[in-house]
């Protein structure tokens, strides 16, 4: 991404940090600062936070029969072994 307003660049890397809180606090701090400064920053967080919830909202998961599993499950045993 671009460096916007000459100061350090917001990768999506460092978005997707924060949005899933694992940056540290000194670095969360710093993205929110540069987001009240420049609303492209959170046209961006909000663009990836939208898509998360589309994914989260739109994805379900498949249904797998216990016999598929049980059979997973001897597969995985005999590779451990």
């Amino acid at each position: 991404m671009n460096n916007f307003n000459n100061g350090p660049i917001i990768t999506k890397k460092i978005i997707n940090l924060y949005l899933d809180n694992q940056l540290p606090e000194d670095q969360y701090s710093r993205v929110q600062q540069q987001a009240t400064s420049d609303p492209r920053i959170i046209k961006i967080i909000r663009q990836e936070q939208d898509f998360r919830d589309f994914v989260k909202n739109s994805v379900k998961p498949v249904e797998v029969s216990s016999r598929v599993m049980d059979a997973v499950n001897q597969t995985i045993g005999r590779a451990n072994q």
